[in-house]
């Protein structure tokens, strides 16, 4: 019988990983202020016709601009974190890349504990260079 169990994905840091996570960082922070200055651009618009309006509708409409205004401050500050930590990294050194779902085979007599252990694949430039197990 197979079962599903979680594989962490671990990448060995190389100069082309780290400048590639770095690319990636510093996009998905770029896209995430451009984002708050549209938010806030579009929400000020808006509320503004609405204050004339229907001013109650007006303030629920600010309250939900804020809720959504710190939401992005929230993503933007841990990109930031994320990018500041990524520019740290040694060369050599391993990084956490996520997990994957991964199959055990299980067979009657065998110690389900073991079979559920931690699992791990590591990565250089791409290629599988060490399977862990537990």
């Amino acid at each position: 019988m197979l079962i599903k169990r979680k594989v962490a994905v671990k990448v060995i840091v190389t100069d082309e990983f780290k400048q590639e996570l770095l690319a990636r960082l510093r996009q998905a922070l770029k896209k995430v202020e451009q984002s708050q200055q549209q938010l806030e651009y579009d929400g000020r618009k808006y509320l503004s016709e609405l204050e004339g309006k229907d001013p109650a509708q007006a303030e629920a409409f600010r309250r939900k601009l804020d809720r959504q205004k710190r939401r992005q401050e929230e993503i933007r500050a841990r990109l930031a974190e994320e990018l500041a930590d990524a520019e740290q990294l040694e060369l050599g050194t391993e990084y956490p890349q996520g997990t994957l779902d991964g199959l055990a085979e299980i067979k009657v007599g065998d110690n389900l504990s073991e079979k559920l252990q931690a699992a791990e694949l590591v990565l250089k430039d791409g290629l599988v260079v060490e399977i862990r197990h537990g």
